[in-house]
């Protein structure tokens, strides 16, 4: 198997900044297409986006995604003008067709698992069995930040893949228990966030002072790369890609040349085999961009 084929290429950055090394400017339809072509030319098939997105969606439409394997989320957030029905359900994601100009969504994500313990809870059940029925997608995935979110929703709905955060911080998704559950129910484990929103590319000495506090787990990532003679990039795709659990991983890029680097770290560390170390009681405020209060760097 080519291990590019495990990639998922994210466009949170398509037409809206996002993450910590998101500069300056979001990625613009003519460097959006430069990456899809580049995605293309290494058999990168999977590509990641969701309504939340900006203009995600659109700037994919002028890319020429049809041969591609697409995953894009809502939620109830999502609904906008339309009022909360299955009826309604079908005609957002019908938009997203439209806007990709594709005609079937590989993964349909729901991105918040709390939407599906709410009141609307039938109309996103009986909404997922129309659109598979009407062929308009082929999978329905849960965006997850807790284990205990997935093991929620698993006897709930079908369920055959769920995105949830695995880096070096945060193992918490390559437990036993969730492996197990897993393979019982057939569902794939796409890890995303497996660079923390970029903190763990960055330098040291480029680490915002809200970090300041988790200056040893930090260092203990910092020393491991050094002992490996790895860099942070090669650090993190190998910590992701080297676990069993986990069937693809989806990650941003903030433009072609990262895309590229990318491309040559896969390459290169494929089939390299590192022991990483078992990190402990690491704090939900570093593995959690939800709790970050990045005011200045």
């Amino acid at each position: 198997m080519n291990v590019l084929n495990k990639l998922s290429i994210g466009t949170a950055q398509f037409g809206q900044q996002y993450g910590l090394n998101s500069e300056s400017n979001n990625i613009q339809a003519s460097e959006a297409k430069n990456i899809i072509n580049l995605c293309k030319k290494n058999d990168i098939k999977n590509i990641d986006t969701a309504l939340a997105y900006g203009d995600s969606e659109s700037i994919l439409g002028e890319c020429d995604i049809a041969d591609l394997k697409i995953s894009t989320k809502f939620s109830l957030n999502d609904f906008n003008d339309y009022s909360i029905s299955t009826q309604s359900l079908v005609k957002l994601i019908e938009s997203s067709l439209k806007r990709m100009k594709i005609e079937k969504i590989e993964n349909l994500f729901l991105h918040n698992s709390n939407d599906l313990f709410s009141q609307h809870q039938q109309v996103i059940l009986d909404g997922i069995k129309e659109l598979i029925n009407l062929n308009m997608i082929k999978n329905f995935g849960l965006s997850v930040y807790t284990p205990d979110e997935f093991f929620r929703a698993i006897d709930l709905i079908d369920i055959k893949i769920i995105q949830a955060p695995v880096n070096f911080f945060d193992n918490r998704f390559l437990s036993k228990d969730i492996f197990k559950k897993l393979n019982e129910n057939n569902v794939s484990l796409q890890a995303r966030s497996i660079f923390l929103q970029g903190l763990l590319l960055h330098s040291e000495d480029q680490i915002p002072t809200y970090f300041n506090k988790f200056s040893k787990e930090l260092n203990t990532w910092y020393e491991f790369i050094s002992s490996h003679e790895l860099t942070s990039l090669e650090a993190c795709l190998l910590f992701a890609l080297s676990r069993k659990e986990i069937s693809s991983i989806v990650f941003g890029v903030d433009n072609i040349a990262h895309l590229t680097d990318v491309i040559k770290c896969v390459n290169k560390i494929n089939n390299n085999e590192i022991k990483f170390p078992e990190i402990k009681s690491i704090s939900h405020e570093l593995y959690d961009p939800r709790k970050w209060q990045l005011t200045e760097k």
